[in-house]
């Protein structure tokens, strides 16, 4: 896969990383491994992390402390390595982990689910590249982005005890630049910027549930949901307009 796509995103849509599936699942040594292959072919790694207990008491009967000192031991850690989950950390390894700066993917609504727990937001968005994601279909029924960013703000708020932290514009950008920085693509697309691909989503403001406006910025965080897109852009060619696929799926990559 590498061979073929290259990890090069500036050269193509479509990029390959290496991607062990977790820490319980995977010995030391491939992990190790999976780190070095991706150094040398300068790709990005993908894994689940402290997603339960479970995957935590494995670990540490191979004389691990936790999630964190695992990850350090294969040499997976940084900005280059993206830790979905990322939920059983104590407050030690929060603040490592934001000393090695590990990026974190976002899964709230398949976290919430599946472990009634979920990462504390608000101790990360700052400090370390955090992004959204859904996880996958088994664990989230809708598959949702909007619902995600709705969910993280939301839920972090409780968990902050606080309900200034997240605002509706930091939770629009952990939904764009931020997972764009996560995925080492920020350069190219996340923001509408001079030089960056035109990646648009324009949303329909004749919905109901986008009226009244008056915070735009509120608007697409606490009420757009999937119906509410019109059209979709990618690098400058339309995709869907008046809610409408207009190009098959399996021509996209051409």
């Amino acid at each position: 896969m590498i061979e073929r796509y290259g990890t090069d995103p500036a050269r193509s849509r479509i990029v390959a990383g290496i991607a062990p599936h977790a820490l319980d699942t995977c010995s030391d040594a491939l992990l190790r491994e999976c780190g070095e292959r991706a150094r040398r072919a300068g790709a990005r790694v993908y894994l689940h992390v402290a997603q339960c207990q479970a995957e935590i008491d494995a670990i540490r009967r191979r004389g691990h402390g936790g999630a964190l000192s695992c990850l350090r031991c294969a040499g997976l850690t940084g900005p280059d390595v993206v830790a979905a989950h990322a939920i059983y950390l104590d407050r030690d390894e929060e603040e490592g982990w934001c000393r090695d700066g590990t990026a974190i993917c976002h899964c709230p609504a398949s976290n919430l689910k599946i472990e009634a727990r979920t990462l504390p937001l608000n101790r990360y968005a700052d400090e370390v590249p955090v992004g959204l994601g859904t996880d996958w279909t088994a664990s989230n029924n809708a598959m949702d982005m909007f619902w995600e960013m709705r969910l993280a703000g939301l839920v972090g708020k409780m968990q902050a005890d606080d309900p200034t932290v997240l605002p509706t514009a930091r939770m629009l950008r952990l939904a764009t630049l931020d997972g764009a920085r996560v995925l080492g693509i920020d350069h190219l697309v996340g923001s509408v910027d001079v030089g960056k691909r035109a990646d648009l989503v324009v949303l329909d403001l004749n919905q109901p549930e986008m009226r009244p406006l008056h915070d735009p910025v509120s608007n697409i965080v606490h009420s757009a949901g999937p119906r509410s897109v019109r059209d979709v852009l990618v690098d400058g060619e339309i995709r869907v307009r008046g809610g409408k696929l207009l190009v098959p799926p399996d021509a996209w990559t051409s």
